[in-house]
């Protein structure tokens, strides 16, 4: 079962009595506080937020511009009444806030809590309405100023609120006399708001190389979402290499390979235009902008929906604040400085995109429901190359909101409700290069992938576009190159047992146990490949053992005083002479299991040649009941 989630909230930190007094907003799990006068201000009835003055908006005569000062207040106007009628029109809840802060950031601590029972619902009409007459009042006001970068960025960004992704495109693209990199980023946050993760990279690279190098290299920064060891891996590097490996970072940071583009990459350019965005406009927590909220933004991202929530010890007068929430699903893709420095070696949990105590959240929405898969690798080594064996599967969602009846209107699957599911095997070079793949649609889940020796991400996955849901298992491996008369062994590869002998890899493959679990009593087939056998090998020696892990503490002690019977449940040895031959020599053995019990074993083969040490490979399995296999 995956961790159950954590949600942040964030406060202002208390240092005085009356400081404790203060009204609070919270975006994104987070309470942010904002003095009482603020909170009480534009109670009573205000103009619409479309209410430009006439004189503003009548147009000037040709000989003589437009009042652009005049035009770009009253935009800002519009954007401020908007934002403060959303405050007072949001749902009322209740929820209680307590505790010590976990983490500290500026003017505010942040802390953990789980909170499954919140889900988004759909903006009230007046809400709605409010928007559209918002948009309508910018859409008049950047018809006279066509250059306007703040209008024209509002006009994106609400229109993508409003989920109309097509229009925010086009007002990106028809962004008048706006700086160049302000436009191509407007265009990267619209195509990333729509799926179209190429898109949206290309357009982000076009503004990062129009904008000027401080800023680009501001937007690239990544201190705030790396862990201490992340930021050390990114800082120690040889200035000529900073780049490279911050390429590294984010190709680690992709959710799928399945889905093209890198939307964990676009997803940090889009917050960070949407930090450009808030920080000299009004939002919905009434909170003056500042470096936290930024870092904050940055880290977590936007809100995926909003509530008011009675609190009478914050303001005596309202007694309301403004919750922000952010995606129930959200984890942390950024991979660990752990797995940074040491790719090869690093723990399958390292690579998990976690959820407790996160760096920071993200959730893909092609599959917001991500989790841990543990396939059935096997690696067959061909001398200057190897070949990778996995079988993919989908584990079930049991994340703890998929045990309750609410609904979970992000799980919904939209245009991908009749999308068949994907598998995939992955291999990417760590010195860059050619990245080795193999998709299969369908049903099908076997996968073999071949590829040059060297050190590599191995990412096996499986996703179904019409679940939302996909499976992931990533690991860091190395494979050096052996010479042609090397004697090698690969993995042990389980499969289904009887039936015709696989005559080779491919064959065997094709029946491979999608996890390494079988039911008791029931057969068992294993599969191997040795190479670099010649002639001169002589004859080899096969022994074949099935093993019981583990026992517990009387039995390691019955063992010691010779009372507990032998845990080997299994044992074979023979002898094959070795002929002439090219390539792997291959071998498949259906094996008897009639006597093990529930629980965990190995399975342990050696190979013996005449004058070297013995070749050694173990596969563990478990025996469990049939509804856990």
């Amino acid at each position: 079962m995956f961790p159950p989630g954590r949600r942040v909230r964030l406060r202002r930190r208390r240092p005085h009595r009356r400081a404790r007094q203060r009204a609070a907003v919270c975006a994104a799990w987070a309470l942010l506080l904002a003095p009482p006068s603020q909170v009480g201000a534009g109670l009573g009835a205000e103009p619409p937020p479309d209410a430009i003055p006439r004189s503003a908006t009548r147009r000037a005569p040709a000989s003589s511009p437009p009042d652009s000062i005049r035009l770009h207040s009253a935009a800002r106007d519009a954007q401020a009444r908007f934002e403060r009628f959303r405050s007072r029109s949001l749902p009322l809840t209740d929820v209680s806030y307590g505790g010590s802060c976990d983490e500290t950031i500026g003017r505010f601590c942040t802390w953990y809590e789980e909170r499954e029972d919140w889900i988004p619902v759909p903006d009230p009409p007046s809400i709605v309405e409010a928007r559209e007459r918002l948009l309508a009042a910018l859409d008049s006001v950047a018809a006279l100023l066509p250059g306007d970068d703040w209008v024209l960025g509002q006009r994106v960004a609400y229109r993508l609120e409003s989920g109309d992704g097509g229009e925010a495109l086009v007002a990106a693209r028809r962004c008048g006399g706006a700086r160049p990199w302000w436009c191509a980023a407007l265009e990267g946050y619209a195509l990333h708001g729509l799926g179209r993760w190429l898109d949206a990279e290309r357009a982000f690279e076009r503004a990062l190389g129009l904008m000027e190098p401080d800023r680009a290299a501001r937007w690239r920064n990544l201190k705030w979402i790396l862990d201490g060891d992340g930021r050390k891996y990114l800082s120690e590097a040889p200035p000529g290499a900073r780049a490279a490996r911050r390429a590294w970072i984010w190709t680690l940071a992709d959710p799928l390979f399945l889905v093209p583009g890198n939307d964990r990459r676009t997803e940090h350019f889009a917050r960070r235009v949407a930090v450009r965005l808030r920080e000299n406009a009004h939002n919905a927590y009434r909170m003056p902008w500042g470096r936290d909220l930024a870092e904050l933004l940055i880290r977590y991202g936007r809100e995926m929906g909003w509530e008011r929530v009675r609190s009478s010890h914050i303001d005596p007068a309202s007694g309301i604040e403004v919750v922000g929430h952010q995606h129930p699903e959200g984890r942390q893709y950024m991979p660990r400085g752990q797995v940074l420095r040491r790719l090869v070696g690093s723990p399958p949990d390292a690579w998990i995109a976690d959820r407790r105590r996160p760096r920071c959240l993200y959730a893909p929405p092609y599959a917001p429901v991500l989790l841990p898969m543990a396939p059935q690798v096997a690696i067959f080594p061909r001398g200057a190359r190897f070949a990778v064996v996995a079988a993919a599967w989908l584990p079930a969602d049991t994340t703890l909101r998929a045990r309750h009846s609410d609904p979970r209107p992000w799980m919904e699957p939209g245009p991908d409700r009749d999308a068949p599911d994907r598998s995939g095997i992955f291999l990417v070079p760590e010195s860059g290069g050619i990245v080795r793949r193999t998709v299969v649609t369908g049903d099908a889940h076997v996968l073999v992938a071949y590829a040059p020796a060297g050190r590599y991400l191995l990412s096996v996955e499986r996703w179904s576009p019409s679940l939302r849901r996909t499976g992931r298992y990533r690991i860091g491996l190395e494979r050096p190159a052996l010479a042609p008369d090397m004697p090698a062994l690969s993995d042990l590869l389980l499969t289904e047992p009887g039936g015709a002998e696989p005559g080779d890899l491919e064959a065997a493959a094709r029946r491979m146990l999608p996890r390494t679990r079988i039911a008791p009593g029931r057969s068992l087939g294993v599969a191997w490949e040795a190479t670099g056998l010649g002639p001169s090998a002589g004859t080899v020696v096969y022994s074949l053992a099935v093993e019981r892990l583990g026992g517990g503490l009387l039995r390691s002690v019955g063992k010691l005083l010779g009372l507990a019977s032998d845990s080997r449940a299994l044992s074979l040895e023979w002898s094959e002479p070795v002929t002439r031959r090219r390539g792997p020599l291959f071998r498949w053995l259906s094996l008897d299991l009639p006597r093990l019990t529930r629980g965990r074993y190995r399975l342990r083969l050696e190979m013996h040649l005449r004058g070297r040490a013995a070749l050694v490979s173990t596969r563990d399995f478990s025996v469990v009941a049939d509804r856990e296999r």
